[in-house]
């Protein structure tokens, strides 16, 4: 007997989970401790998906010291773990999608440009710790091109695509060669133009991954 591995790999903030409901806050908090003033929501919720040491510089209008973007590494840590707790959620028809790909066969990945701490802990804060089975954060300041090549190199899928809202994940995926879908309920619906396909809400997302395979 034949055993196909699919893997789906998905983005975490924007794409599972509703990061908005508890980062602004977070922002806008390790912001004021470090002088930072005049930012907006909208400009935080831009760059939801970044890179950690290109948001901060782009908000210091410079490049941080080590000691700048180590108090700020570890000032929003502090902050999201506290807030995600209160306010965290998953987009409505997450825990059920996942389920569905399971059933359906599915191992079901995280790969984030974040650490593994904030993988886990928002995982758990959001509940979907148990749908998840494997978690891959950034692979230093690398691309997230980097993070899924390791990824794939250590499952070896038969099949694998990845899911996502912003074109980071978009060019992630093109770069190793596996279908993207864009998710325009995330933070960057103008971004997805060249995804395979598109999905408006969480709920759509296996059926469009079977699309995928036809």
């Amino acid at each position: 007997m034949i055993i196909i591995k699919k893997l789906v790999i998905f983005d975490m903030d924007g794409t599972l989970n509703q990061t908005e409901r508890y980062a602004v806050e977070a922002f806008h908090k390790v912001f004021d401790d470090m002088g930072i003033h005049g930012v907006t929501d909208q400009q935080i919720i831009d760059q939801f998906g970044a890179i950690s040491k290109d948001v901060l510089t782009l908000f210091l209008g410079k490049t941080p010291t080590e000691e700048q973007y180590q108090f700020y590494r570890n000032k929003l840590c502090e902050y999201e773990d506290e807030l995600m707790l209160q306010y965290g959620a998953p987009y409505p028809g997450v825990p059920e999608m996942l389920d569905r790909l399971h059933q359906a066969g599915y191992t079901i990945a995280v790969c984030s440009n974040a650490s593994l701490h904030h993988i886990e802990h928002v995982s758990h804060a959001i509940g979907i710790t148990e749908k998840i089975d494997l978690m891959q954060p950034r692979i230093q300041s690398n691309p997230k091109s980097v993070s899924l090549k390791y990824l794939l190199d250590q499952e070896q899928p038969d099949w694998a695509c990845m899911v996502g809202d912003r074109i980071f994940d978009l060019e992630a995926a093109k770069a190793n060669h596996i279908p993207f879908v864009g998710c325009l309920y995330g933070f960057g619906p103008n971004e997805l133009s060249k995804a395979d396909i598109v999905v408006e809400h969480a709920s759509e997302i296996a059926q469009a991954i079977e699309q995928l395979q036809q």
